[in-house]
């Protein structure tokens, strides 16, 4: 999914849309993989509902990734690509080691996370909010373009000089 998705947003440059909409599937997906552990009996097709939902959550999660990375390097343009991935990084490992801490803590004495899926789902729902907030002109974007008007083609600009500077045909 993430190859299909990767050119649209290429192409479109519609960063925040395409995050908001991985967002409400991922959240709404581990929502309905929750509520499923929740209430439904472990038989054949229950467990089949669960693997449904977790894979819809599952594709909107891991499409993200890519797409998140390229909205922080589009926010952050004059920072160079490695630098503004990594801080991403870094606080999502943080924000992880918090969250799996709280989770344990949240789970009933007879090992059910109900109430600890509820609360990630919460996160998920806050971290939507926050995405509809997104407000960045695309810099690097602009950047690529004012060097591509204000420099003529590198590779028209090279094979005419290695015309000019090539040694004569012997024949």
């Amino acid at each position: 999914v993430a190859l299909l998705v990767a050119p649209i947003v290429d192409r479109t440059r519609w960063y925040k849309g395409m995050m908001c909409v991985l967002a409400l599937l991922s959240t709404l997906g581990l929502l309905a993989t929750a509520l499923c552990f929740h209430f439904i009996s472990y038989n054949g097709w229950n467990i089949a509902t669960v693997m449904i939902f977790a894979s819809v959550m599952g594709i909107g999660m891991n499409v993200i990734a890519p797409v998140g990375f390229e909205t922080a390097v589009e926010m952050s343009f004059p920072v160079l690509e490695n630098y503004s991935s990594s801080v991403i990084l870094v606080v999502a490992n943080v924000f992880s080691i918090i969250l799996l801490s709280l989770v344990d803590k949240v789970k009933t004495s007879d090992g059910k996370m109900f109430w600890a899926n509820i609360m990630v789902v919460g996160c998920c729902v806050v971290g939507l909010v926050c995405t509809l907030f997104i407000s960045t002109k695309y810099r690097r974007f602009e950047f690529e373009l004012k060097s591509k008007k204000s420099s003529p083609d590198a590779t028209s600009t090279n094979v005419e000089n290695s015309k000019e500077h090539s040694p004569p045909s012997s024949t």
